[in-house]
C-alpha cells in the first residue's frame, strides 16, 4: 500500500499565501490524488463574473444578460469578447433566421402544389419526413382511394 504524500509546514505556509487554506491541501492530496506541488499552488474556483469582469460590464452595458453571456461562453464557447457584444436576437429575428433555413420550398411552388391537389403538411411530409425531389412532391397526386369517406357516416 502506498502512502499519500505529506507537506511540510513550510508547504502549508505558501498555500496559505496562495490562499489556500489548511484542509483544503489535505483534502486535494488525501481525496482528489493530487500532488503537494499542485495542492498547495492552484487557486481555488474563480467565479466567470471575475474571471471575464470587463467582458461581463460590457454585456451589461449592450443589455445582454447574465444567462445568455455566460452560456454564450460556456455552452457555446464563444469568445468572451464576441459573447459581450454580439447583440441579442429578438423573437422575430430567431424565427425568421430557423425558417430560412429549413425553409427550401418556396411559396410558388406551395401554389403549384395546392392546384394539383396537394396540401402544405403533405408538401412538408414529403420533403422534409420521406425525402422526396421538391419536383416530386408538388406534382405526385395525394392517394385518396384510402381516406376515409365521408359519405358512409
Amino acid at each position: 500500500m502506498e502512502y499519500s504524500p505529506v507537506p511540510t509546514w513550510e508547504e502549508y505556509e505558501i498555500a496559505k499565501r496562495n490562499g489556500i487554506k489548511k484542509c483544503t491541501v489535505d483534502q486535494r492530496i488525501n481525496v482528489y490524488g493530487w500532488t503537494v506541488k499542485d495542492a498547495i499552488s492552484k487557486p481555488l474556483f474563480v467565479s466567470l463574473k471575475k474571471l471575464y469582469a470587463k467582458q461581463w460590464e460590457l454585456a451589461q452595458q449592450n443589455g445582454i444578460s447574465y444567462d445568455t453571456f455566460f452560456s454564450r461562453i460556456k455552452r457555446y464557447n464563444w469568445n468572451p469578447d464576441d459573447a459581450a457584444t454580439t447583440p441579442v436576437l429578438s423573437p422575430i429575428e430567431c424565427t425568421k433566421r430557423a425558417h430560412s433555413k429549413t425553409d427550401i420550398i418556396t411559396p410558388s411552388q406551395y401554389r403549384i402544389a395546392l392546384n394539383n391537389g396537394i396540401g402544405k403538411r403533405t408538401v412538408r411530409t414529403r420533403v422534409f419526413v420521406l425525402k422526396w425531389e421538391i419536383e416530386r412532391a408538388i406534382t405526385t397526386p395525394p392517394n385518396i382511394k384510402h381516406r376515409a369517406k365521408k359519405e358512409a357516416i
